[in-house]
């Protein structure tokens, strides 16, 4: 797992390699947690961040809620984005989060299925 602790500063970089271009894109596959607790006098409580791959927003500004358990999000990388080769995904957690942001799982597909638990 990754823990994001400092909104700002936490940041995740993943680079990948594509030998051709999907030519109906990617899907990234994620199971994420913003930590719950200590919600007493935090007027709105959330996790915020940016994802992009190639300097390109696959998600900007994105909110979780505090929870207890993992949630599980698959977001679409279209194939406009990417590129034979080298490619890069960025995460970073935002100035303006409150709690703690854990990430679990990342998986890059094809399928806009998410992967069955093992």
């Amino acid at each position: 797992a990754w823990k994001f602790f400092m909104g700002g500063k936490s940041s995740l970089t993943f680079n990948f390699t594509l030998s051709f271009l999907p030519p109906r894109g990617l899907w990234l596959h994620v199971r994420h947690l913003a930590a719950a607790g200590g919600e007493e006098g935090i007027e709105e409580p959330k996790a915020m961040l940016d994802v992009r791959v190639n300097e390109r927003y696959v998600k900007h500004l994105h909110t979780l809620k505090p929870s207890h358990h993992f949630e599980e999000e698959s977001w679409k990388i279209p194939s406009s984005m990417l590129k034979r080769g080298a490619n890069s995904l960025f995460m970073r957690y935002l100035d303006g989060s409150t709690h703690h942001y854990w990430i679990n799982h990342l998986l890059l597909s094809p399928s806009s299925l998410p992967p069955r638990p093992t």
